[in-house]
């Protein structure tokens, strides 16, 4: 139908460039606050539950609460570095990094649809995803980005879909 569009054109200007925000991790670091503390608070019952003593049940709850929230930063980490999302005249380039596979590049003229959805933590934060639908494939979803709307409406406007 369309044909892919050419590799990146350096010279094609940047209307838009977007990637994983800093924001998107604070719903998550809220989420994982509330629970660390529940399993620091809840250690007595921990110890209950698993029959160890309560030294021993807060000792392990501290170092799977640690453990955690090193793996979150890791993937914080990586979303942040990693995930870009570019809009030019004719394309909407996105990279997930060297853990995902290469995303083709969409030309904007094959774009049906262009939605922003988000939780309502995540919506209380200013953050949420932005889903791509075009012609001949898989809808798009990036994610990670502050002020999804914004984004979502450059990308109409980008493709002559707006009134």
């Amino acid at each position: 139908m369309f044909a892919e569009p050419s590799p990146v054109d350096p010279s094609e200007p940047d209307l838009y460039w977007s990637g994983h925000s800093g924001w998107a991790t604070l719903p998550s670091i809220v989420i994982g606050i509330v629970i660390s503390a529940t399993l620091m608070l809840g250690a007595e019952y921990l110890s209950e539950w698993t029959q160890l003593h309560d030294e021993w049940a807060a000792f392990a709850a501290f170092w799977m609460i640690l453990f955690c929230w090193a793996g979150m930063a890791i993937v914080w980490t990586y979303r942040s570095a990693s995930f870009v999302y570019r809009l030019t005249p004719k394309t909407l380039y996105s990279d997930f990094g060297m853990l995902y596979g290469p995303t083709p590049p969409i030309p904007l003229a094959s774009i049906t649809n262009v939605t922003c959805r988000a939780s309502a933590l995540r919506r209380l934060f200013g953050v949420g995803s932005v889903m791509v639908v075009s012609e001949g494939r898989a809808p798009l979803r990036l994610r990670g980005i502050f002020q999804p709307e914004r984004f979502a409406e450059a990308i109409l406007k980008a493709a002559g879909k707006t009134t």
